[in-house]
């Protein structure tokens, strides 16, 4: 089944942005091409409409302020873990274009703590480190052990670091250098680790290939080549593989193809499967925009993912406002269960938004959503998706 936005009548308009009247000098402005919404409209019918979560007013409810939010996760214990990237911000002007290689003037690390620790209740600091340490933060993975994971695209390398300690015990990649070799990265977006060790990383911006290793960094096994194709025949052709998130019951690594505009699962090779082999898809080419983040909920066994689908309202040829959702919930199936976390016009006015990463808690209640450009990290409370009709 295909996403319906709260968004197919006037009606549903009214009560979900406020927005009752067309808005005959916004009519064919901003909008999706009339075959997606058509696609939409045609769906709407046979779509689902279970509970979805929902957003937890003010939280945090302290003052908290980061730079641009690249990665959160749920601790064991309940607290929220926020990766950004403190005063620098990821520009075109970042990068050199060719060497994807920080330039000279830019290998300065960022000099505020890059790693902070929220209650999940309250939103309040309870600690913070990371500074001096890190350039370009990116991906963030909190193991069941409470060890924390991170990708730095700004080094190209991916890090380990035990729970209660700041320091990393295990680092993979070179400093600086970018090769697409059995010891290097580049980019690399997100890590996703088994209960016995082994780990996967998706590198991510250049290589477009995701590598799996044992818990003491010996490569395992890897898959995927780089290519802007969409096309169900070519699964492993990756452009930007942008997160992961592994089901071990399923034995089973799920990728978030950024600019394939899709997510995809593969073998993971835990058990008796032979890693890389295409298994399902979970969000078929181009049906929710760009796949920023994905998160597996093995209580509800739900993915929920963080897409782009536009960075501000549309409006169809009359001029009616559609408030698109930026998150979206899945069964393991693929098959679609409910969108949400909606731009209204009133957000759109305070500026762009990319939800960036995607957490979902230990029991399944509560999602947090890590915004990049907004520079803020929202709480969502669930009410689970407990009809087992679509689970079987």
């Amino acid at each position: 089944m295909a996403p319906c936005w709260t968004m197919w009548v006037s009606v549903v308009v009214s009560i979900s942005t406020g927005l009752a009247m067309p808005d005959p000098s916004r009519a064919g402005s901003d909008q999706l091409s009339e075959e997606f919404l058509a696609r939409y409209l045609d769906r709407q019918q046979s779509a689902q409409n279970p509970q979805v979560p929902q957003q937890v007013p003010g939280w945090p409810y302290t003052d908290v302020e980061f730079g641009q939010v690249a990665g959160v996760d749920v601790t064991p214990t309940y607290d929220v873990i926020v990766f950004h990237r403190g005063n620098r911000s990821w520009t075109e002007e970042t990068f050199d274009a060719e060497t994807n290689m920080l330039p000279e003037s830019q290998r300065v690390s960022i000099p505020q703590d890059t790693i902070v620790r929220l209650d999940g209740n309250t939103g309040q600091v309870l600690s913070s480190f990371g500074a001096n340490s890190f350039y370009v933060p990116h991906g963030l993975t909190v193991d069941r052990e409470g060890n924390l994971w991170l990708t730095d695209v700004g080094t190209h390398q991916v890090y380990r670091i035990p729970k209660g300690q700041t320091e990393p015990d295990l680092t993979l990649g070179e400093k600086f250098v970018t090769k697409k070799d059995d010891k290097h990265f580049c980019k690399p977006t997100d890590v996703a680790v088994a209960s016995n060790g082994d780990f996967f990383v998706s590198d991510g911006y250049c290589n477009a290939r995701v590598l799996k290793f044992s818990a003491t960094g010996q490569l395992l096994g890897k898959f995927g080549t780089n290519t802007l194709n969409a096309d169900p025949e070519f699964p492993t052709s990756f452009n930007v593989p942008h997160s992961l998130a592994l089901i071990e019951e399923l034995d089973i690594v799920c990728v978030a193809d950024r600019e394939n505009q899709r997510a995809l699962c593969f073998n993971a090779g835990l058990g008796s499967s032979k890693l890389g082999h295409f298994n399902r898809t979970i969000v078929p080419g181009g049906e929710i925009g760009r796949v920023y983040g994905l998160a597996y909920d093995p209580n509800s066994r739900v993915i929920h993912a963080a897409a782009v689908l536009s960075q501000q309202p549309v409006y169809d040829k009359q001029g009616y406002p559609y408030s698109p959702p930026r998150a979206f919930t899945y069964d393991i199936e693929g098959r679609f269960l409910g969108d949400w976390d909606y731009i209204t016009p009133r957000e759109a006015e305070q500026g762009p938004s990319i939800r960036h990463d995607i957490a979902v808690s230990p029991d399944g209640s509560d999602v947090y959503l890590a915004d990049v450009l907004e520079r803020v990290v929202r709480k969502f409370s669930i009410h689970p998706f407990a009809n087992k009709k679509f689970f079987g």
